[in-house]
């Protein structure tokens, strides 16, 4: 939500050459959601792993409450398998941690801190979506 509401945290244009945005709209054509996705960095997943980085999930406050987050990181779980990565992972702000847990999302261990992300969430691809 900050990446789209406060002007310090907002995509730059050469940010978007990395990033894959999706827009979530209702069949009049409103955004209800928008999400942004990378190839995510080896030393941020788990060990052996490859990944997808959720890089950003904003849902309308007009379309909150409503199952539109959650069909996104579903669509981003079908990203990681056309992408033949092994799960999403989410560098999440401490408020979203239980918004992601949630979604059964797993919290990855933090065993170096003055490297790793605080909030790290993982979600294995699995055959049961």
């Amino acid at each position: 939500v900050k990446r789209l509401s406060v002007a310090s945290y907002q995509y730059q244009p050469y940010e978007l050459d990395h990033l894959k945005i999706f827009v979530a709209e209702t069949e009049k054509k409103q955004i209800a959601g928008v999400l942004a996705l990378e190839t995510a960095n080896p030393s941020d997943l788990p060990e052996g792993k490859s990944g997808l980085l959720l890089h950003g999930l904003y849902v309308n406050p007009l379309f909150q409450k409503q199952g539109v987050g959650r069909t996104l990181i579903e669509f981003s779980m079908l990203q990681v398998t056309q992408n033949h990565c092994h799960g999403l992972l989410v560098k999440a702000q401490p408020d979203a941690n239980r918004y992601f847990q949630m979604q059964g999302f797993e919290n990855l261990p933090v065993t170096q801190p003055e490297k790793e992300y605080a909030h790290r969430w993982w979600k294995p691809f699995s055959t049961n979506l």
